[in-house]
């Protein structure tokens, strides 16, 4: 049974169903302001959602917006309008078992990037056997093969972003499928020893000698 979960003023509740967005920088390299627009639709649709999206306003990979202030200022003066800030939560930066809790709660998780280094977050919830919802950019497919781990949108179709979410949550089924998929997709292709040992044969293998130990 789901436990009450306090982000800070906000409590989602067991009955609550929670949507999360993780980055270290709330920007749009990994696409802030896409998820931002979707959030109106979401909303709208469903009164017993909740959103916590993590992260700090500074920028990681990409530049403040050039008035000044951070994306997520520009964002609330896009769609604050829209959307029912009580049920949305900005928590900044959180420590690690918080965001375990967070991912281990989440009903759905979005995670968007442009063409990019993938985030160690996206590894992580599929290791927590998240129901990923991803933009379907180049190296998220590297990781999610749509409908069996995860499921893919366009990177620039929020609304299309906030339909896949709304379906995900009314399909048991699919959730149960993608979740499990996910958590052994990890298992099979994530651990570390196996990731490193799979650099390393690419490594030695573009320079033809082998690794010292």
């Amino acid at each position: 049974r789901k436990a009450p979960l306090k982000i800070g003023d906000m409590t989602i509740r067991p009955t609550d169903k929670l949507v999360t967005f993780v980055s270290r920088d709330l920007e749009p390299y990994r696409g802030f302001h896409q998820m931002m627009r979707a959030l109106p639709h979401l909303m709208r649709q469903r009164k017993d959602l909740k959103v916590v999206m993590v992260g700090s306003d500074g920028v990681s990979y990409g530049v403040l917006p050039p008035e000044g202030g951070s994306w997520r200022d520009r964002m609330m003066k896009e769609v604050g309008k829209d959307i029912d800030t009580r049920r949305v939560a900005f928590p900044g930066r959180v420590a690690y078992d918080v965001y375990l809790s967070l991912l281990k709660r989440s009903d759905a998780h979005v995670y968007l990037t442009y063409p990019f280094v993938a985030s160690w977050s996206l590894r992580e919830a599929l290791a927590m056997g998240c129901a990923v919802v991803g933009g379907d950019t180049q190296p998220v497919r590297e990781f999610i093969t749509s409908g069996e781990n995860g499921l893919l949108v366009p990177f620039f179709d929020p609304r299309g972003l906030a339909d896949t979410v709304l379906d995900l949550l009314e399909n048991k089924t699919l959730d149960a499928t993608l979740r499990g998929n996910a958590r052994a997709y990890a298992e099979r292709r994530l651990s570390m020893d196996d990731y490193l040992a799979e650099y390393r044969a690419t490594i030695e293998q573009l320079s033809a000698r082998p690794l010292e130990p």
